[in-house]
């Protein structure tokens, strides 16, 4: 079965990270490589509300890691947004130029996150094809998530036909369209898709993106609706 996955990165400042986090997909692998992530989406742009002072060297840092030859040609998108973007609008946009793709499936991965070493790519993407072969209607699937804060356990992760997948009124609330269907934070399966652990790390962010971004937050739980 031919099947393609692309991994979708909000990323602002957080260039190292975004390093680790791309590294970690095996990019362009597919399942005749011994398997990864065919390809990944980075949308490069501030938040709204976040009070970080933007800096040319954020986007030629960010620019430079997605056109390293470390990954094949062709298998890192960047997408740069010059104003500041609301965070469901620019998750919204990787889910579009999946869908634009041709991608079966997105991987919703932050830049502070990525997937730990000892993956079964092989595995991961059996369990994909199984999903598709039984024809089911569910669309969101879990992951294992390991996170500060003593976040832990599945975590929808995993989109199943973005094209008709979209962001609405918070960034843990997504519609699925073809069912008229609101799922807040949950998958829609209960299903936990074997062979990729996610970790998160915010070691190698600057000092000063972490404080913003938890100025951010706070802004975000107050207001987004």
């Amino acid at each position: 079965m031919t099947m393609k996955i692309a991994a979708g990165i909000v990323e602002y400042a957080d260039s190292r990270s975004l390093d680790r986090c791309l590294r970690s997909l095996n990019l362009g692998q597919g399942s005749g490589g011994g398997g990864g992530i065919d390809s990944a989406i980075i949308i490069h742009g501030r938040y709204s509300h976040n009070p970080i002072i933007p800096m040319p060297c954020m986007t030629r840092d960010t620019t430079l890691i997605a056109q390293s030859s470390t990954f094949p040609a062709g298998t890192v998108m960047l997408k740069r947004i010059y104003q500041p973007i609301a965070e469901i609008d620019a998750r919204n946009l990787y889910l579009q130029f999946a869908a634009a793709q041709g991608c079966d499936w997105l991987l919703v991965i932050d830049s502070d996150e990525y997937v730990a070493p000892n993956a079964d790519w092989s595995l991961f993407r059996k369990q994909l094809e199984f999903v598709q072969s039984l024809g089911l209607s569910h669309q969101v699937f879990d992951v294992i998530f390991e996170g500060t804060n003593a976040e832990r356990g599945p975590r929808p992760r995993l989109f199943y036909r973005p094209r008709s997948v979209r962001y609405w009124k918070k960034h843990y609330w997504w519609v699925l369209e073809e069912k008229q269907l609101l799922l807040k934070g949950l998958s829609d399966a209960g299903r936990i898709i074997e062979g990729i652990f996610i970790l998160e790390d915010k070691s190698l962010r600057e000092p000063r993106y972490e404080q913003t971004i938890t100025a951010y937050k706070a802004w975000q739980q107050e207001n987004e609706h």
